[in-house]
């Protein structure tokens, strides 16, 4: 078949799905890929593009190694209750406090009703996680991060269920994340120490994305960097990880994880160079000529649940990803 068949077979299948689908009752299994390809002749990837797009817009679902579904009708936003699920629930710290009155606020607005739960769903027992999503009207989740595994489980006890994540940078199919954009934050942080005049700077990385913003920005403004990498706050040795930034030798110095800074600085002692840090937790540890990379977290807040909600109502495809960039709050005092 010639590209323009292939072109109108897609088309052809694409509506019949969509007929069957509004035919169907809520659960009922859609022929498995090979068998449409075979049907109406086209390629697998034809077919593939074509089960995608209903997924998006909430017509289907899948369950990895079990197959496709329709999904059945979407609810109203007053018949539908969301889920936040976390480990950081912390009422005190600034970055999830905001985010958490975002995440009310938002749902009130939008008419949602809110659960919150305190969990981690890395855990082997995620019995408090599913046991709440095993009722008829919990529509939405909202969870840190997700992998296949966890999501085939939550799919076996809520298969209409939406999914959004709030760190997993490439979440599995049919669940969207809202991120904090660490490509952006490197950008940022190079082109202020640019402005400093700095060369050379040192750069503690946390979140991988950042180093691709640093590589990038650095190459355009003819900067060497040099990485430090320190994958997790409980991997963090102060003495030793600020032994090597000092030996590094940089004119500037930057951190893309402010808990890390926090633990950090007091081993780096007197600090004579420009400093850019992420900064979520208004950090009393950073000194007062370092510029600041804050995140709105109510902002974050508001845009899960704005997504969730669309998710929901199937105004807005499904399996995206939404980047929040840190704003550049200059420094108080100069050096």
């Amino acid at each position: 078949m010639g590209t323009l068949g292939t072109i109108f077979a897609g088309d052809r299948l694409e509506q019949e799905l969509r007929a069957f689908c509004l035919q169907s009752r809520p659960d009922q299994p859609i022929m498995p890929e090979r068998r449409l390809a075979e049907q109406y002749g086209i390629s697998h990837g034809t077919v593939r593009r074509v089960l995608d797009g209903l997924l998006d817009d909430g017509v289907i679902y899948k369950i990895h190694g079990k197959g496709t579904f329709v999904a059945g009708p979407r609810p109203a936003a007053g018949d539908a209750t969301i889920l936040f699920a976390d480990t950081w629930l912390d009422a005190v710290h600034p970055y999830f406090a905001g985010r958490l009155k975002g995440i009310v606020e938002t749902a009130e607005r939008l008419k949602l009703r809110l659960e919150v739960v305190q969990c981690d769903p890395r855990l082997t027992n995620r019995e408090t996680l599913l046991n709440r999503l095993t009722r008829q009207e919990m529509h939405g989740l909202i969870l840190p991060w997700i992998t296949d595994e966890l999501l085939d489980q939550i799919r076996a006890v809520n298969r209409r269920v939406q999914v959004v994540v709030t760190t997993s940078p490439a979440p599995p199919l049919g669940v969207s994340a809202i991120l904090v954009d660490y490509v952006g934050m490197g950008c940022a942080a190079m082109k202020y120490l640019a402005s400093r005049r700095v060369r050379r700077p040192v750069c503690v990385v946390s979140h991988p994305p950042t180093r691709g913003g640093i590589d990038m920005t650095c190459e355009l403004l003819g900067l060497a960097p040099r990485f430090v990498d320190v994958p997790s706050l409980h991997a963090c040795e102060p003495k030793a990880v600020a032994a090597d930034i000092e030996q590094l030798g940089g004119d500037g110095l930057m951190f893309d994880d402010d808990q890390i800074a926090a633990q950090l600085i007091p081993s780096l002692g007197s600090i004579d160079i420009p400093l850019v840090s992420h900064d979520n937790s208004g950090a009393g540890s950073l000194p007062g000529h370092a510029a600041r990379l804050v995140v709105d977290s109510e902002i974050m807040g508001g845009l899960i649940v704005q997504h969730l909600h669309g998710l929901i109502t199937a105004t807005q495809p499904g399996n995206a990803t939404i980047h929040l960039r840190p704003v550049l709050n200059l420094p108080k005092e100069s050096l």
